[in-house]
């Protein structure tokens, strides 16, 4: 998840990653720098699937997303962004059809 200054957002999108019938996932969030209370907001998340990177100047959406990409470990991969949120079953049925193929 890239995120700069949607401190407001992140509640429901993070809040709908944590919500998933599908719980074997990890969440990244690369913070670009934001000026607003992101981290704040980021750090009231409690749970060790997820993990925050903090980027100490603004590099841009793109490098920014190309770091995300850097981290990955899993089979599959879904950039979320910062103002966005997922559907409860959402992951589920996005793996259930990328193991079908």
């Amino acid at each position: 998840m890239p995120n700069f200054n949607h401190a407001r957002f992140l509640p429901q999108s993070v809040g709908s990653v944590l919500g998933q019938t599908y719980s074997d996932w990890r969440l990244i969030v690369s913070d670009n720098a934001s000026t607003d209370e992101s981290l704040q907001v980021l750090a009231g998340f409690d749970d060790p699937r997820i993990s925050i990177i903090r980027q100490d100047i603004n590099v841009g959406l793109m490098p920014n997303i190309n770091l995300l990409l850097g981290q990955l470990t899993g089979d599959f991969s879904v950039v979320l962004p910062a103002d966005d949120w997922w559907e409860p079953t959402f992951l589920e049925e996005t793996v259930s059809m990328l193991d079908a193929h």
